[in-house]
């Protein structure tokens, strides 16, 4: 971790007294702040905590698999733990490394990306994935704040005119499509 752009995280975050939007505010209270033990985190941490996530995001992926009920999603082929993690939030949870399988229309509910999955997302499949994204879609970044080419890109993401809501909680950017709300940034702790 960087501690200069952590510490710069830091100052300009703030947590659900600072959101003024509803849906933001329902999502940081009801799933990012959720502190109720679920009996689900035992077999995440036995199974997952050693596969490059650390429990504290692996929680967090949990709770928002069963807070947004994400039904269909896509990662990147070196990201298939999330999608054990995602498929206990959700045993109904389709997830899929190949994109190919949505040709029919089908939409995704969340694209999951690493850091370093994203020069190739934003140069050559942006557009590609966001043609499968409905209004209430979540393209899900781990580790933004990784290098500086990472932040580049995810100025770039925030700025996409498709993108109406982005929150950014360092270990993750959450980049939303949601048509009935202005575009806002917001800055979370967790």
């Amino acid at each position: 971790m960087n501690l200069g752009s952590y510490l710069k995280f830091l100052s300009k975050s703030t947590n659900q007294h600072g959101v003024h939007s509803p849906f933001v505010y329902n999502l940081v209270t009801q799933c990012f702040y959720d502190r109720k033990k679920k009996p689900e985190y035992t077999k995440i941490k036995n199974q997952y905590s050693k596969k490059g996530i650390n429990s504290k995001q692996a929680r967090l992926l949990f709770r928002l698999g069963r807070y947004l009920n994400i039904q269909n999603m896509c990662t990147t082929p070196n990201n298939l733990v999330i999608n054990k993690i995602l498929e206990i939030a959700n045993p109904e949870t389709i997830a899929t490394t190949n994109l190919e399988i949505y040709k029919n229309g089908t939409t995704l509910d969340l694209i999951y990306l690493d850091h370093i999955d994203l020069p190739d997302f934003m140069e050559q499949r942006i557009e590609t994935f966001f043609k499968h994204t409905h209004n209430n879609s979540l393209l899900l970044i781990r580790n933004i704040h990784k290098s500086r080419a990472s932040l580049k890109y995810w100025n770039i993401l925030k700025n996409h005119t498709k993108v109406t809501v982005t929150i950014d909680t360092f270990d993750f950017g959450f980049v939303f499509f949601r048509n009935e709300q202005a575009k806002e940034h917001f800055v979370i702790r967790l």
